[in-house]
């Protein structure tokens, strides 16, 4: 989504961030992807776009969204930057996706929750008595340490605490409305803490975490 104009929060009629724009390869490819759809749905192609914040909960395989998680509860977050971020159960999600198939409407924001990072990673060391990472840096700095910490990981093929993707989404975060969503699909969103609590035990019970988080867990 572009910036919402000042006063209210971004929603379904902010167009796409525009080419150029700050937002980094994860921006460009969702631009990407919304030109093509918006070029079938143009053809006649009954098409409904979810913009979707980021994902958590279990069966993250790949330990995308929830790696900062796992940094958190393995105290093994090397830095981060301030910005906003918005989560979505998986559940929630995927609630989502099954209404929209009787959707009349074309983009509906499916945001969730709206949170500072900073008020995140505060929230995670309070509730699991984990380390709070003090190391926060410029976006320009954490730009350059991801983009590096990624090239040192890409011959193991291994993902990295804050990959690049990250710091871009979060430095161009923003609150998202999904008052659509709420109205037309339904959607109703979980607690982020009940969330947050099924994603550490999928993680505890797949070994994602490491020995000193499980022994706290099993007391």
């Amino acid at each position: 989504l572009a910036c919402a104009p000042a006063g209210r929060l971004a929603n379904e009629s902010d167009a796409e961030r525009e080419r150029g724009e700050h937002g980094g390869v994860y921006a460009s490819v969702k631009r990407a992807m919304e030109d093509r759809v918006g070029a079938w749905r143009a053809r006649g192609l009954g098409v409904v776009s979810l913009i979707t914040g980021g994902c958590l909960g279990p069966w993250d395989l790949r330990v995308g969204t929830t790696g900062v998680l796992v940094a958190m509860l393995n105290a093994s977050l090397p830095f981060w930057v301030e910005g906003w971020i918005n989560l979505v159960d998986v559940s929630d999600a995927a609630r989502a996706q099954v209404a929209a198939i009787d959707a009349t409407g074309a983009r509906y924001c499916i945001g969730g929750h709206n949170i500072r990072l900073s008020a995140l990673l505060s929230r995670i060391a309070a509730r699991y008595a984990v380390p709070l990472p003090t190391a926060r840096v410029s976006v320009h700095d954490a730009s350059q340490r991801a983009d590096a910490a990624e090239r040192a990981a890409e011959p193991k093929r291994a993902r990295v605490p804050m990959p690049r993707e990250l710091v871009d989404v979060v430095a161009t975060g923003q609150p998202v409305s999904s008052a659509l969503a709420e109205r037309e699909l339904g959607v109703r969103w979980s607690p982020l803490d009940s969330t947050l609590d099924r994603t550490r035990d999928w993680l505890l019970q797949h070994g994602y975490v490491g020995h000193i988080e499980r022994k706290r867990h099993a007391q």
